[in-house]
């Protein structure tokens, strides 16, 4: 049984992390999406999730899980598990392999607080939690300076043939991640590949906004970039056209999630 299957049937365990500008990137995100049959179920089973937040934060060390919310792009509405571990170390310890059988200190911490937390009662099939997940490893993560999250995050899964993934993740690290770190303020890229789940070997890109209202002034509306954008990535047009040979025609939808607070 993968993990995030795991620990839906333990409690649904997750951790809400406040975020802002002063917030760094984890080094592994691993990502889960589901939904809400009615705005009242939602509402009802996010409050669960943050009483197992607010337990779990005193608990786990170099975990920061976060709930968002899909407001533009494919997953209108719709939200996403975040699970941010510091380092690749962190999600190790705590999660060893990908079955249930090599969780002993995760499930030790469960356990310990379970007895606290109450279970909201929800009418089966309000909450449909996607059987798809993946642990995605920020590529070059080490050599990234200073890197941050934001309140908004757009994510895109895409696929790399084999035999220029190597190229492709030498690009990321040396032009990719530095050419945004240096030239646009408040919007980073990151991509990551994940190495568990049913995304394994799949790549993500983040596009992180610090702020809600960066990303209004550098984004509108939708799919059309502000003037101000377009200026400050012009140094980045280099880097821009070799990303797309790598991703050649795939179709690779977006969505926008809020974190919420």
């Amino acid at each position: 049984m993968i993990r995030s299957a795991y620990v839906t049937a333990l409690f649904v365990s997750i951790l809400t992390l406040k975020v802002s500008a002063q917030n760094p990137l984890p080094e592994v995100l691993s990502i889960r999406e589901f939904e809400a049959a009615d705005e009242a179920s939602s509402l009802v089973y996010i409050n669960y999730l943050k009483q197992v937040a607010m337990i779990e934060e005193r608990s786990f060390n170099g975990v920061h899980t976060m709930i968002a919310r899909g407001e533009r792009g494919k997953r209108v509405n719709k939200f996403i598990n975040l699970w941010g571990f510091d380092f690749l170390a962190a999600r190790n310890y705590y999660f060893p392999g990908e079955d249930e059988e090599s969780y002993p200190q995760y499930t030790a911490h469960v356990l310990a607080h379970q007895r606290d937390i109450v279970a909201p009662k929800l009418p089966e099939g309000k909450i449909i939690t996607s059987p798809a997940y993946g642990d995605f490893i920020i590529l070059g993560y080490e050599k990234l300076l200073n890197p941050q999250f934001g309140e908004v995050v757009g994510v895109r899964y895409f696929e790399i043939e084999s035999s220029k993934q190597a190229e492709f993740e030498a690009h990321v690290i040396n032009e990719v991640h530095p050419m945004y770190q240096k030239y646009i303020d408040g919007y980073w890229v990151y991509i990551g590949k994940s190495d568990r789940g049913s995304m394994k070997g799949k790549y993500v890109l983040l596009s992180v906004f610090d702020t809600y209202n960066r990303r209004q002034e550098y984004y509108p509306k939708p799919d059309k970039p502000a003037e101000t954008l377009t200026k400050a990535a012009e140094p980045l047009t280099e880097t821009f056209n070799k990303t797309a040979v790598f991703l050649g025609d795939q179709d690779i939808p977006y969505t926008d999630y809020i974190i919420m607070r």
